[in-house]
Order: C-alpha cells, then structure tokens, then sequence
C-alpha cells in the first residue's frame, strides 16, 4: 500500500458523468459531480505482479446509498431494484441494526 501510495501521489483517475434530463443534452437531471471507478486503483499500483484482492460482503451490511428522489425511487422499486432513497436508506439502516444485534445474540423482533 505505501509503495502504491508514493507512486501515485494519493491520486486516481477521475472522470466526468453528466445526466442529462433531456435527448437533445440541454438540461442536466442531477448535479454532475466527479467520479472514479474502484476497478482503476489496482492499475495504479508500481508492481504489475502485485496481487489485488477484495472483500464481498452482503449489501444489507456494506451499501445503501441515499442519492435518488422519490419518483425515481419508485422507478427502481417497480424494477424490483432498491430504491435508494432518504426513507429507505433509514429503513436499511434500521434493518442492519437489527440484524447485527441477532448476530449478536439477542432476540429482536420485526414490527
């Protein structure tokens, strides 16, 4: 990690992904921001035989983004894709409080 570190300076390729809200590319539907892609990092490492692992975990545990209103939330929902948004990024949330607890032993009951 350190000899990955010193050799890129601490800096990953980034990128620009603008949504637009309209085909003729006039009006955004969301902020734009700046983006990386996970996948890019083991490219910068200074050894091409380093070895890259990761780790999977279930995404009740490790991701639930908060970042879609909720007309485009019901969009996904009716995909049967999560929704992602403030609601049930809070119910997630509540949802893996329960479970770790179970994990640890106690009894907690689904209302």
């Amino acid at each position: 990690y350190a000899a990955a570190l010193a050799h890129s300076g601490g800096r990953v390729p980034e990128f620009v992904n603008p949504k637009y809200a309209d085909k003729a590319r006039g009006v955004l539907a969301a902020p734009t921001r700046i983006e990386s892609m996970l996948q890019d990092i083991p490219r910068l490492l200074p050894d091409p035989s380093a070895k890259v692992s990761f780790v999977l975990m279930p995404r009740w545990l490790c991701y639930t983004p908060v970042k879609n209103s909720l007309k485009q939330g019901a969009a996904l929902a009716e995909r049967g894709l999560p929704p992602m948004t403030a609601s049930t990024g809070e119910a997630d949330l509540y949802d893996a409080n329960r479970r770790l607890l179970r994990l640890a032993g106690m009894q907690v009951e689904d209302r």
